[in-house]
């Protein structure tokens, strides 16, 4: 999660954008996965699985980001077909 974008870039599409949102869901799954398998070790010392409410949070901004990036998607195939029509076909 440290290669988290500070800005925006202007030449991201959808697809680079959705590509993105991948490897960072694929980060986070790793670490849950990490979590998980530590679990039972930590039930060995009778100690209490640690609490990452950081990576909660960012599981559900990607899931906002993704919704965004979906809405962005489904507004741009709308304006490709709008391109040709005639406004007052409309």
């Amino acid at each position: 999660m440290n290669h988290a974008p500070k800005t925006v870039d202007k030449g991201m599409d959808n697809l680079k954008a959705f590509e993105k949102l991948q490897e960072y869901k694929a980060s986070t799954a790793e670490l849950r996965a990490h979590e998980e398998a530590m679990k039972f070790g930590l039930e060995i010392f009778n100690y209490e699985p640690i609490a990452y409410p950081e990576l909660t949070l960012v599981e559900k901004e990607i899931g906002l980001l993704n919704e965004v990036w979906e809405l962005k998607n489904d507004w741009d195939k709308q304006l490709e077909a709008w391109k040709d029509i005639k406004f007052a076909d409309l």
